[in-house]
């Protein structure tokens, strides 16, 4: 059972990793970025091949654990096993995420992680009256508030040799607010080969995917 759980979405996608001529040298960030992304990625394209594994992802109350740990909150069992009987779990992307109050949108058309913070009810103070909205992109987070005075926007530039950024969200307690991920969804079951041709009597001059 040596590396059968980092090799499982590997055996599902059934796809050769490619030959690496020259490593670029990264820093502990990119590192971790890379191996979130590489499992992200895999995950998307098992879930392809699997309908198992499939329908646990894309079940709303059971995302998060794919996301984090691949455990629920308070419970010590994962929410996916490849083999019951070996017990050869999913262990999740590892990222950082509150298991409780989140809620995990898996979402085509978006492209970079998107984070929505609502009050759950009415403030006394209105000035804590804010929706919020986290937006990654590009080497770039952004973070608009709106509320009763207005909209202000923050921009945060990350440097690529040390890409970590740190946002504020400017709220006493974040369980007094509704929170929603958008996440990039990147199984390709809605996707499609697009076919570009001149005209009708044409060749085809380009065939082309991409979730």
């Amino acid at each position: 059972m040596e590396n059968s759980k980092t090799d499982q979405l590997q055996s599902i996608i059934n796809n050769a990793e490619p030959a690496v001529s020259k490593k670029i040298a990264w820093g502990d960030d990119q590192e971790k970025i890379f191996e979130i992304c590489r499992k992200y990625y895999e995950l998307c394209l098992a879930c392809a091949k699997d309908s198992d594994l499939y329908d646990a992802f894309t079940n709303p109350k059971k995302t998060i654990a794919f996301l984090t740990d691949g455990k629920l909150h308070d419970q010590s069992k994962y929410v996916f096993y490849f083999d019951d009987e070996e017990k050869i779990p999913f262990e999740g992307v590892g990222m950082t995420l509150p298991k409780q109050g989140l809620e995990i949108v898996l979402d085509h058309h978006t492209a970079w992680p998107t984070l929505l913070v609502t009050p759950k009810e009415k403030f006394a103070d209105d000035d804590h009256q804010k929706i919020i909205t986290v937006k990654e992109s590009p080497m770039v987070v952004e973070k608009v508030v709106l509320s009763d005075r207005g909209e202000s926007q923050t921009i945060a530039k990350v440097n690529k040799d040390k890409p970590t950024a740190s946002m504020n969200l400017g709220i006493k307690d974040l369980d007094n607010y509704n929170q929603t991920l958008v996440m990039p969804n990147y199984i390709p079951n809605t996707d499609m080969l697009l076919t570009i041709k001149a005209n009708e009597k044409a060749d085809a001059e380009i065939i082309m995917t991409c979730c």
